[in-house]
């Protein structure tokens, strides 16, 4: 066997195994999909570890404050989880809220007010923190931006440890912007 044969019979070898990974670690949407058949759920981290994962995606599907608020306190958005009412009223009043399921277990939420036409404010996106940097974030994004629609502008304030993350999902930083903040 000559090293082009060997290398051309190793990398259809890789790309099998690939193929393998990507069907045991798949997406199951009741809506199609935003993104390209590459994207992964899980994406495998530098051992190429095989973990069974099925991230649900829903839209507006009722949730409860609780597994909201234990998702808000392990992702490390700051948001007022001592106060289960109020999270209840924002959840309420949300337009649109993308929810990210890993079986029966709540691992994000995407909220946005909007009114369809003109803009659209991502109030949360919160991912576990033990289901963080799989893709999750960015598919519930581009979940909400296909719901909205082209003509909608989406708007979000933007943590500080979080101003590097939106760049990388195609948002540009706003330089025009005001808020009056919240008394508490």
């Amino acid at each position: 066997m000559t090293y082009c044969s060997k290398l051309s019979e190793f990398k259809r070898m890789q790309d099998v195994e690939i193929r393998k990974l990507k069907l045991e670690c798949h997406m199951a949407l009741p809506f199609r999909s935003a993104l390209s058949d590459t994207e992964w759920c899980c994406a495998p981290n530098k051992s190429l570890e095989r973990k069974r994962c099925m991230i649900t995606y829903k839209l507006n599907h009722p949730l409860e404050a609780d597994d909201v608020i234990r998702v808000f306190d392990s992702s490390g958005i700051n948001r007022p989880t001592r106060d289960p009412e109020r999270i209840r009223r924002m959840l309420k009043n949300a337009n649109l809220i993308i929810s990210a399921w890993d079986g029966n277990r709540l691992v994000g939420v995407c909220r946005a007010l909007t009114d369809f036409s003109y803009c659209c404010f991502l109030s949360d996106l919160a991912i576990d923190r033990n289901h963080q940097h799989r893709g999750i974030g960015r598919e519930m994004i581009a979940l909400l931006r296909k719901e909205i629609g082209d003509e909608v502008c989406l708007i979000v304030q933007a943590a500080a440890a979080s101003m590097s993350y939106y760049p990388r999902l195609g948002f540009e930083k706003m330089e025009n912007g005001f808020m009056i903040g919240r008394k508490r």
